[in-house]
């Protein structure tokens, strides 16, 4: 559930879906891509050439919520790993923990 992990996101989410944002994409102004650490990520082929319309705004939302669940974590997941790793922890112990304690 996105709104469990990040309100805010979820809340912007929630609003792309409830408002018209017009057959031409103007009221929201974006494309199929996303930025991650000054680097464009295209959500679909050629997703920074596909303009977040009307039409398609829920396989929008769908796709950049899949990313942001799966992909942009993948920087700190692998951080945390190699941390693991190298003061020899069983990353199978950090299972015992949730997403709200730190």
């Amino acid at each position: 559930d996105v709104a469990a992990v990040d309100a805010a996101f979820a809340r912007s989410l929630r609003w792309i879906l409830e408002t018209d944002i017009g057959a031409d994409g103007a009221a929201l102004g974006a494309t199929f891509a996303v930025a991650r650490n000054g680097i464009d990520v295209d959500l679909c082929e050629n997703g920074s050439d596909v303009p977040v319309v009307e039409a398609n705004k829920r396989e929008y939302v769908l796709a950049v919520a899949n990313w942001r669940a799966r992909d942009a974590t993948a920087l700190e997941t692998d951080a945390l790993l190699h941390g693991c790793a190298e003061l020899d922890l069983v990353p199978e112990l950090l299972s015992d923990f949730d997403r709200r304690e730190g």
